[in-house]
Order: structure tokens, then sequence, then C-alpha cells
């Protein structure tokens, strides 16, 4: 399996050239280009310089508004997407922009505008008869009343994304978000029994990172179902399989999830001891919101 080895930092550079309105399209493709690369900063200021040569871009407010969101000013990220959204030509575009600005007032915690963007686009893609992007939207919505912590409105929700899965990787999503409902409902049988299918299907068709998550995610389950043992299997099983690939960023959250489970278990030194391996070696990658995570966590455990 070839795991995440790193987490690399790519920092943005200065542009101080200016363009004409032919290059704004071959800077829109670079903006995507730097945001799949995560150079958020790089991918704003190319999206800038679209936009400067051409105001009704719309793929360069779509790349502007991601960008915007990566680098954590989400309300920034609102004004293009919706900006995008204007010059939507068609059902798809209209779908695409309403998704991605639901995205940005979800992360904002502006819940109630996320939900009439999420509902926006799922009216469209009805319309439309798009089950794919009707899934995501009803999935989006669920992950709104999670945040708002309306676990069984959640659950609702993925219900009926999970309705429209296609495929395999679609289930295995699918059942995550269940269980993760479930299990905020206190209902650990259901939970435990969906997050089985979603880590047997991640590993069946998905990426190595996701079947990773997954195993975490079974983890955390079984420590809050407290089936230890259980927990603890599935993360020796993991750990020596991204130990073997060199994964450091996952073998980081494997210590983190030891240490969760020795802290439910009353062993409080071994939980340190998990805590601080996982966040030494987060510290050595680059992965500084791992790291800040896991401290935050070693102090609440210290303080107790």
């Amino acid at each position: 399996m070839n795991f995440i080895k790193n987490i690399a930092l790519i920092g943005g550079c200065a542009l101080s050239f200016s363009v004409t309105a032919e290059e704004a399209s071959q800077l829109a493709d670079a903006c995507n280009k730097a945001l799949g690369e995560g150079n958020y900063a790089q991918a704003a200021e190319l999206a800038g310089k679209a936009l400067e040569a051409s105001r009704n871009d719309r793929k360069a407010y779509l790349c502007l508004g991601r960008a915007l969101g990566g680098k954590g000013d989400h309300m920034g990220a609102v004004t293009a997407l919706q900006a995008a959204d204007k010059l939507s030509a068609g059902p798809i575009d209209h779908i695409v922009a309403l998704t991605l600005l639901g995205n940005e007032q979800l992360a904002a915690h502006a819940y109630a505008e996320a939900s009439d963007a999420y509902k926006a686009s799922l009216d469209t893609a009805r319309a439309d008869k798009n089950r794919h992007f009707e899934r995501i939207n009803l999935n989006q919505l669920g992950e709104v009343r999670q945040a708002m912590g309306d676990a069984a409105g959640a659950l609702d929700f993925y219900l009926q994304g999970q309705a429209l899965a296609a495929n395999d990787n679609e289930r295995a999503d699918g059942n995550g978000r269940i269980a993760a409902a479930y299990s905020l409902l206190g209902n650990h049988d259901k939970a435990i029994e969906y997050q089985l299918k979603s880590l047997f299907q991640e590993e069946r068709v998905g990426e190595p990172d996701q079947y990773a998550n997954a195993t975490i995610e079974m983890a955390r389950i079984y420590i809050v179902a407290g089936q230890y043992d259980n927990a603890e299997k599935r993360l020796n099983k993991l750990l020596g399989e991204v130990t073997q690939a060199g994964a450091a960023y996952w073998e980081a959250k494997v210590y983190y999830t030891l240490g969760k489970l020795r802290s439910a278990q009353g062993k409080a030194a071994e939980a340190r001891d998990f805590y601080q391996h996982g966040k030494v070696l987060a510290e050595k990658i680059g992965a500084q919101d791992l790291a800040a995570e896991i401290d935050k966590v070693m102090t609440g455990d210290r303080s107790k």
C-alpha cells in the first residue's frame, strides 16, 4: 500500500506580472494546479490575476473560492463562490457552485446558510436527474445536522444518500457516515455494523489512506463502545502495515489513537507515552495540525 509518507507545506511565490484576457483561462488552469498541490496562497494569487484580465471568468472564481477556503478565509470564499454561481450557465454549473458554497458556509459554522445552499443544489440535482450530486448534497445536509448536534437528523440524510450510492467507493463513504451518526446516538451495535462494512469496502476498493482512516475510525467506535480488545487488534494490525510502508503520518495517528485507548482503560501513564510518541512523529514530518490536536488531548488528560 502506498500510504502518505509525509505532509509537505508548499510556500506561495509572488507573481508580479500583468496578463491579457487571452491568458486568463491559462491562469485559471494554473490556479487549479496549485490548488491540487495544496498551495492555496499561490492559487489565490493566480485566480486574482485571471480575474484582473476577465471579470467574468467563472472557473477563476471557483478556484479562488476553494483557495481562500483552503487558507481559512471562508467568508472570502463565500463571496467568490457566489460570484461563480451568478455566472453559471446550466444545471451542473449551479450544482457545483452551490455545493462548494455550502461547504464554505459549513466550515464557517453558518449552518442555516449552508443548509440553504445544499438544498438549492439538491433541488437542482433532482430536477436534472443527477443522482451523483443528489447523493453528495444529501450527505452534506447530514454533515450540517451533525455539526449542529442533531445526530438523528444527520442519520436520516445519510441513509437517503446511501440509497443512491452507485459503487463500493460511494457505499464505503456512506456506511462510514451512518456509523458515525449511530455512534453519536449511542447505538454501538449499529455503529460497529456499518463501520465494519465501510472498512471492508475501503480495504477492497479504497485508496490506502481511506483504508487507514476507516481503520482508525473503527478503533474509535470500538473504544466508545468499550470493546478495547477489538480496538487494539485493529490498531496493532494497522500499525504494522503503515510502519512497513513508511507512512509516518498514519503511524502518528495510530499512536495517538492508542493513547486514547489507554486513556479509556484508565492507564494514564501509557496513554501519555503513546500521545508523546505520536506528537513527536507528527512534528517531525510537519503535520502541525495533528501535533496540535494531540497536544490538546494530552493537556486535557493531564487536567483530569
